[in-house]
């Protein structure tokens, strides 16, 4: 029986652990990185098309000041069909000030819901490891 649990944790363990631990090591990054940046407001001033073998997606190019007051422009990273943001829209920009033109659009979906949904990937089988556990112990009982 002792054999079968450490199977089971390391079955499990080895599924949730790396999902988990991948999951957390983005949300802290991302937190370091909100943490050294700096926030101003931007403008959409264009929805770049991109077209390729899987179709057409839009990315928004966007205009903001930099701490000096200087304009700088980006185009964002996420791409889709429609477009997320409309020409015109006043978007959160946030950027290193070493990197002005690795700026990105600040959006709480866009910088943490991957890394929750592999939190919570990895707590699945975490979770089921546990129940399997408890339901093993109290079947010895």
């Amino acid at each position: 029986m002792i054999k079968f649990k450490l199977f089971l944790c390391i079955v499990f363990g080895s599924i949730g652990l790396p999902f988990l631990g991948f999951g957390l090591l983005e949300i802290k990054n991302t937190i370091i990185q909100q943490k050294n940046s700096i926030h101003s407001k931007g403008l959409v001033v264009e929805n770049v098309l991109q077209s390729g073998g899987g179709g057409s997606v839009y990315q928004a190019r966007v205009v903001y000041k930099n701490q000096f007051g200087a304009t700088c422009s980006f185009t964002d990273q996420r791409a889709s069909y429609p477009a997320l943001y409309a020409i015109g829209d006043h978007v959160e920009v946030f950027y290193t000030p070493k990197l002005p033109q690795g700026a990105q659009i600040y959006s709480f979906n866009h910088l943490y819901l991957i890394p929750i949904i592999f939190c919570l990937v990895g707590l699945l089988p975490l979770f089921i490891l546990l129940m399997v556990l408890f339901q093993l112990k109290k079947m010895a009982k």
